[in-house]
């Protein structure tokens, strides 16, 4: 009874990961021996031979299916564990050494900006530091909204209208916390979290200026103007 038990057991497992390939090798391999077993006659010569080798390939080939899903779903978490690492990775580094970031809250949607709306974030930095809260359980670093991605003056009046009803403020500072995949933005250490994407970095509009005229500037003495 614990031989049948344990397989019932195991089956029930499979079923629940989704194992159907392994479940269907198991059932198959069970019922080939069930056949052999209740079979009037032995299955001898080449009919038997044949039959064998049948089950035995059908079973390899769901066997194979099984735990090449297995390698594939590994390699996908990898790929994923990987990909968070990267942005995490990338915005640390801005909160370290970086001025500011574009970040979109896809929570934060409206009809005039559907994919969410973009602030951009400015690190708090204490003596060269990024300022962080760390506990046992996790990192929280401060970062400062310094304004909506887009200059308020060039701003239409109904995207102008979605910002002054955000519940993210400009001029505030606010935590930012990694979890489930994705940074969150949040204005204390408990209650409400914003998701947010990094979005990129715009820079304001900046003069041309020669190959020639930068040399000029950089090699000029100290002291003149």
């Amino acid at each position: 009874m614990r031989l049948w038990r344990r397989l019932y057991l195991d089956v029930r497992l499979w079923a629940a990961r989704r194992s159907w390939s392994l479940i269907a090798a198991v059932v198959l391999l069970i019922g080939s021996i069930a056949f052999v077993w209740f079979h009037e006659e032995p299955l001898v010569g080449m009919r038997g031979n044949l039959i064998a080798e049948i089950l035995g390939g059908v079973v390899f080939l769901l066997l194979a299916l099984h735990f090449g899903r297995r390698v594939e779903g590994i390699i996908l978490r990898r790929a994923q564990i990987d990909e968070e690492r990267e942005l995490m990775d990338r915005f640390i580094r801005f909160l370290e050494h970086e001025g500011h970031y574009e970040v979109s809250f896809p929570g934060l949607a409206t009809e005039a900006q559907p994919w969410g709306l973009v602030y951009r974030l400015e690190p708090v930095r204490h003596e060269g530091r990024a300022v962080k809260r760390e506990t046992e359980l996790e990192t929280a670093y401060l970062v400062m909204v310094a304004r909506s991605a887009c200059d308020e003056d060039v701003l239409e009046p109904e995207r102008a209208a979605d910002y002054e009803r955000s519940p993210i403020k400009i001029g505030r500072r606010y935590f930012c916390r990694f979890f489930n995949g994705h940074w969150h933005m949040s204005p204390e250490t408990l209650g409400r979290k914003w998701q947010f994407h990094l979005f990129g970095k715009h820079g304001g509009i900046e003069h041309s200026i020669s190959a020639e005229e930068f040399y000029a500037e950089a090699t000029r003495p100290a002291g003149h103007g």
